[in-house]
């Protein structure tokens, strides 16, 4: 299952990093917008216009910080620890559920098996923290019973 947990952690690589292309692609087009802009004879509607880039810009901008901080984040996740709690960087298999403890990125596919990563901060996470292999935890009216620990 080390394999999957290692699959599950360069999926999550994978998506920040296609995170991080896409705003840096849609930065250079604003720019070339930006670039190509003359002055017209509307005033205010080249202001508004500019006004709108620029906001633009900065939320790419923001999205490429926080996906190189969620990639320090991951940064941290030892691969090839024991884990026997609940605990950032742990791989939790449930009945119904499964869980990487990482970062909030949502579901990742790997050998048609879902994984929800999510991060210890979460309310799940919150509720499983420090739990063992045989613990139940009821979350949002469902009884979740650990099974094993990665």
């Amino acid at each position: 299952m080390t394999s999957t947990k290692k699959s599950i952690y360069i999926a999550l690589f994978n998506t920040l990093d296609e995170r991080i292309a896409l705003s840096k692609k849609a930065i250079s087009q604003i720019q070339e917008s930006k670039k190509n802009d003359n002055k017209s004879s509307m005033g205010d509607k080249y202001e508004t216009g500019r006004e709108v880039m620029q906001a633009e810009l900065n939320k790419h901008e923001t999205q490429i910080s926080q996906a190189y901080l969620l990639k320090k984040q991951l940064d941290l996740i030892k691969l090839n620890k024991t884990y026997t709690q609940v605990e950032f960087g742990s791989l939790i298999i449930t009945k119904d559920t499964n869980y990487f403890i990482s970062i909030g990125l949502g579901e990742v596919i790997i050998k048609e098996e879902s994984y929800l990563a999510i991060s210890i901060g979460s309310p799940i996470g919150q509720v499983m923290k420090h739990k063992k292999v045989g613990d139940s935890i009821q979350f949002r009216e469902k009884n979740i019973i650990i099974k094993e620990i990665i």
